[in-house]
């Protein structure tokens, strides 16, 4: 098993340190903070996702869009990156749904992607560990995230971290000409 700490010292604000002892299915998983130098990798995982046209409301995207949306990052906010043998197989960022509003600055939006074959395996829940606790250390209050009505596992998955589930957007997304519901959910830190 891999067992070490990795400083993440993302702008150099919100130092964080990660003891990665991760045991999964999966073999030895590393976790850490990325920079807009992965883009290309982040964004074929991405893109690997979309592709499913399952339970995601995102786009394909570009190797620039990710660069630029990993640049444009505050120091209150990261993209964590789970590697086993070099590879990505998950993500989870962090991020402020609200940049135009000093009021809610206690209040961050969550997303997790997986790979499928690692899917169910506890690495979300491994990744959710060291996300919140780079929440908590950047002073968020309360985390948000909004996930498809028929994505029960995903669902369950932010249900068993603590997310109450809050309300529902209706025909919040458009996926394949059929209309989808949203379910907002939120944990307070």
């Amino acid at each position: 098993m891999l067992s070490r700490l990795i400083s993440c010292n993302l702008f150099s604000s919100c130092l964080l340190e990660f003891d990665l002892a991760d045991d999964l299915k999966t073999g030895d998983v590393v976790m850490r903070c990325t920079t807009p130098a992965n883009a290309k990798m982040l964004s074929e995982i991405i893109n690997c996702i979309v592709n499913e046209q399952e339970y995601t409301t995102m786009r394909v995207i570009s190797e620039d869009e990710e660069r630029s949306y990993l640049e444009s990052l505050s120091e209150r906010e990261a993209v964590f990156i789970a590697e086993a043998g070099g590879k990505i197989i998950g993500m989870q960022s962090i991020d402020s749904p609200y940049k135009w509003s000093d009021k809610m600055e206690h209040v961050g939006k969550m997303g997790t992607l997986e790979l499928k074959d690692y899917r169910r395996q506890g690495l979300g829940k491994k990744m959710a560990e060291k996300t919140l606790s780079f929440a908590k250390l950047c002073t968020y209050e309360k985390i948000v995230t909004f996930v498809l009505a028929d994505n029960v596992s995903v669902l369950r998955f932010y249900k068993s971290l603590g997310f109450k589930r809050v309300g529902t957007w209706k025909k919040q997304a458009k996926l394949w000409g059929e209309y989808k519901d949203d379910i907002l959910m939120e944990i307070f830190l």
